[in-house]
């Protein structure tokens, strides 16, 4: 019998020739699948045999993606803002893209929306997730396909409760009643080109359904037809939310001014063109994309705010983490303080690499900017992250650490890692000094023997309104003091639960 360890080389080597991207993390959930196991769980017991039942069972799934159909499609689902949503070839797959415009939506909007539109729903994951941010919106959501129609309806009853949201087949607004309108419009429609179609991978070629994905020779054909009848669905500063091409935004800015709205480009983590929002011309609103201030101050039906556009995974690291950004400091119920360790599936390394190191200290400090967490300090390793943190006043310990993941998945899945499902907390007593905490993650890189005690790591932050005595011992740049070396021992008994 051939062993969980032998099965997996045999898989990754099958993959690697048949050109399938990220071929050691397929094939890790593909047998994890069939065994029924978490990823982690199959490094627990590697050399484990596998039955000849379960190797029947794994057979056809590593021909079909080696065939290059997409994993989702072969395992029947995808992670979306926190839900397992059934996904098949009725719908396109939701990206982690789309998960993106979902966050920057919530966190504009000042005010939750009284009435919401998905346009092009598909699976159903906007409609859906929009419908779990905003539990007293009215949700409504349309496509064209009525396949589609059929799975975002299966999904919805996974997660909503029944008539919670209104689906309509049909062409974008045309099955929607006259004179309804929508406090927040959201979209992800078709906007590639013939071209771009033609050069995708073979996952979207020949699996994903064409409509959902190709929009005229511009790519703006299902743009252009949105944008023309926003204005007649948008409520008094209402917002238009869209994912669009990455090469698309002057045009965009173009149909918008034609239309008489108000639009805004936005990047998306790594830095591309990839969300424009569109603002009705509202009857009262404190300000509008042009920063003008309403006079009218009756209250409009919802209020948003911009989001300033992430860098393309900002080298800010090795600094102390300082408050400007925000003019808002949260506060936490209890001020209950939290450390916490979040790990690679397998404890595969390569979280140190750049993009991925970058994509990590940026998001924490995007939740941070966002009064989600205050973010105390933090540490990439090459197989775990170690962050220091209150929680904020608008999320939970388990929604903020979905968000951290939700939001660097992507750069994780380009260097072919993924995270644990689990995550470790340790939340620290009151009388726990917050500088022990502190000191453990600066000198982890040290302990571990990643750089000399002369070096100094450069993934790492640390805030410096919480720690003016640590810093006053560190050097410019910050090395570990002598002494502090000599602590690490102790500092390993403390957290060892932990790590």
């Amino acid at each position: 019998m051939l062993s969980i360890r032998e099965i997996q080389e045999k898989t990754v080597g099958y993959f690697a020739g048949k050109g399938v991207p990220n071929p050691k993390l397929d094939a890790d959930l593909l047998i994890a699948h069939v065994l029924k196991l978490k990823r982690l769980e199959l490094y627990l017991d590697i050399d484990r045999p596998l039955t000849e039942a379960e190797l029947n069972a794994l057979r056809p799934l590593v021909k079909r993606r080696a065939e290059r159909e997409p994993l989702q499609y072969i395992l029947g689902f995808t992670e979306f803002y926190g839900m397992k949503l059934k996904t098949d070839a009725r719908a396109l797959i939701p990206r982690p893209e789309t998960e993106e415009l979902v966050e920057h939506v919530s966190e504009r909007l000042n005010n939750p929306p009284k009435r919401i539109l998905d346009l092009g729903t598909g699976s159903g994951a906007i409609a859906i997730a929009l419908a779990t941010l905003y539990p007293e919106a009215e949700v409504w959501a349309t496509d064209q396909s009525e396949a589609a129609l059929e799975l975002a309806q299966e999904n919805a009853n996974a997660f909503v409760s029944k008539g919670r949201i209104h689906f309509h087949q049909g062409s974008w607004w045309e099955p929607l009643p006259e004179k309804l309108d929508f406090d927040l419009i959201v979209a992800n429609p078709p906007y590639l080109t013939e071209t771009e179609m033609g050069t995708a991978e073979p996952e979207v070629v020949a699996h994903e359904p064409a409509g959902a994905l190709v929009s005229g020779e511009d790519g703006l054909d299902d743009l252009k037809r949105i944008i023309a009848g926003a204005k007649q669905r948008l409520a008094a500063g209402g917002m238009l939310a869209l994912e669009t091409g990455i090469a698309q935004h002057d045009a965009l800015d173009k149909l918008v001014n034609e239309a008489d709205l108000k639009g805004q480009g936005e990047s998306d983590m790594s830095g591309r063109p990839r969300f424009y929002y569109i603002e009705a011309s509202p009857v009262s609103s404190p300000s509008g994309l042009d920063g003008e201030t309403r006079t009218d101050q009756s209250a409009p039906q919802t209020d948003w705010h911009p989001h300033p556009s992430p860098k393309n995974y900002p080298v800010t690291r090795a600094e102390p983490l300082r408050e400007k950004r925000r003019t808002e400091k949260p506060v936490s119920p209890n001020e209950a303080r939290y450390f916490i360790t979040c790990c690679t599936g397998g404890k595969e390394t390569g979280l140190q690499s750049e993009q991925c190191a970058c994509a990590i200290l940026t998001i924490l400090g995007e939740l941070h900017a966002e009064a989600s967490i205050d973010l105390l300090a933090a540490t990439v390793m090459p197989d775990h992250v170690h962050v220091l943190m209150k929680l904020g006043h608008r999320l939970n310990l388990s929604q903020v650490i979905g968000k951290f993941k939700a939001a660097t998945r992507s750069a994780l899945d380009e260097n072919g890692l993924a995270w644990q499902e689990n995550y470790h907390d340790h939340r620290l007593r009151a009388d726990d000094a917050l500088e022990k905490f502190s000191k453990y993650l600066f000198l982890n890189p040290y302990r571990s023997q990643l750089i000399q005690i002369d070096a100094t790591w450069p993934w790492w932050v640390l805030n410096e309104n919480y720690h003016p005595e640590f810093l006053e011992v560190l050097e410019d740049p910050p090395l570990p003091p002598e002494e502090w070396l000599k602590e690490s021992p102790k500092l390993q008994e403390l957290l060892e639960d932990d790590v």
